[in-house]
């Protein structure tokens, strides 16, 4: 294939593509600033689907949305087709729109799922994490766990907190005690879960390398208040 450019700034082709891949790592946590949250979904997943959907599906031209930007086409070098040649279908255009509208869209309704009792507290209990000395961020998510054992249905409800270090602990177990502590001490709601499960990481994920180290400690409030105390 030969690529046929139009436009004097190629740079921002490339950078239209750069741009979701390198924020791909980026955490979307309830602490972000709505309008914030709302930029980066809108960069990872609506500029990033939108280059996907039509590298797939936009045979005509063969332009995907970085391509669009910049004025560029891809032909086949034996083609008798001139670059340029052919408009990109309507459709095309209302199926990226819809994907932006979604991406928006979706920080809006993270927020206001966090306006529950629950989330709320344990948002108090993220931000709380946050702070601690060597905590570079930390995640918390709720899971719905359901099994079917002997022809019954069960379910267990788990809180997953996940803490990234800045530097390597020297103890890995108290640092993850402490975690617990803070959560159970924070958000009252989390007692009433079937388990807690806190995951401590420490290394590097730079979207093209990656090398995290993580040890994870799980057990059930009832479990955790034995080990940590009041």
């Amino acid at each position: 294939m030969a690529r046929s450019s139009a436009s004097t700034s190629p740079w921002r082709g490339r950078l239209v593509l750069w741009i979701p891949y390198f924020l791909s790592g980026a955490p979307l946590e309830l602490v972000l600033p709505v309008w914030f949250a709302g930029i980066l979904t809108y960069l990872m997943f609506g500029v990033g689907l939108s280059i996907v959907y039509l590298f797939i599906f936009n045979r005509k031209t063969r332009q995907s949305l970085h391509d669009q930007l910049v004025g560029s086409y891809v032909v086949m070098a034996d083609s008798v087709m001139a670059p340029g040649a052919g408009t990109l279908w309507r459709g095309h255009y209302a199926v990226i729109l819809a994907i932006m509208i979604l991406a928006v869209a979706v920080p809006l309704a993270v927020r206001q799922l966090g306006q529950s009792e629950l989330y709320s507290s344990l948002l108090a209990s993220q931000q709380v994490i946050t702070k601690e000395p060597g905590v570079e961020y930390a995640r918390i998510n709720v899971q719905a766990d359901i099994n079917i054992e002997d022809g019954k249905r069960r379910s267990r409800r788990l809180v997953l907190v996940r803490v990234v270090l800045s530097s390597k602990a020297t103890d890995v177990e108290a640092l993850a005690n402490k975690v617990a502590r803070l959560v159970l001490n924070t958000s009252p709601e989390a007692a009433n879960m079937d388990e807690i499960a806190v995951l401590v990481s420490y290394g590097y994920d730079i979207g093209i390398a990656y090398g995290m180290q993580t040890r994870t400690f799980s057990h059930s409030p009832v479990k955790w208040r034995e080990r940590v105390g009041p």
